[in-house]
């Protein structure tokens, strides 16, 4: 039984790093394509890395909303990305919504 259980557990925490590993692939890209000014790329692949729990990921979407990059401005939405990326621990984020 504990065999069993310990081995669910490594599977979770296996799936996690890979989710993390494909979160982090995905921001790579963003910032890449947001340096060249590639503003709707850089927007596809933020959305991937935040839907992986990438808290930079969702506080640089608050960005791209705030500044109107890629996107029509949105304060609002701006907002709700940085509140998600500050409850997952982005401390920029944080200090942007106060």
């Amino acid at each position: 039984m504990l065999k069993s259980v310990l081995c669910v557990a490594l599977v979770g925490v296996l799936c996690s790093v890979q989710a993390k590993g494909e979160g982090d692939a995905y921001f790579s890209i963003a910032e890449k394509a947001y340096q060249s000014k590639g503003y709707k790329k850089a927007l596809e692949y933020f959305k991937k890395a935040a839907s992986m729990g990438d808290a930079a990921g969702y506080n640089n979407l608050g960005n791209l909303y705030e500044n109107g990059e890629g996107v029509q401005k949105n304060l609002q939405r701006a907002l709700e990305y940085h509140k998600k990326a500050c409850e997952l621990g982005f401390k920029d984020a944080c200090h942007r919504i106060k």
